[in-house]
């Protein structure tokens, strides 16, 4: 386990429908010696940022289609 953590949220909000809301929520260790390396420390948030934004932009694209299928569904039975 490392001295640190770092912590990445990644949330979209829908005004109109808040059941549509997603949260994303990762974090990493980061050790002593990394933490004082920039090197370091910007790879560790690089990735974790690509892990975070990987993570959201899947939840809500499925959200979007699970949405566009259930009002496909509805305008067919009318």
């Amino acid at each position: 386990m490392g001295d640190y953590v770092i912590k990445m949220n990644l949330e979209v909000y829908n005004k109109k429908n808040p059941e549509d809301n997603i949260g994303v929520i990762y974090d990493t260790d980061m050790s002593e010696e990394d933490s004082e390396s920039i090197d370091a420390v910007e790879k560790i948030f690089v990735n974790l940022n690509r892990q975070v934004l990987k993570e959201g932009i899947s939840e809500h694209l499925e959200n979007i289609s699970k949405k566009n299928a259930k009002n496909t569904r509805s305008k067919k039975v009318e």
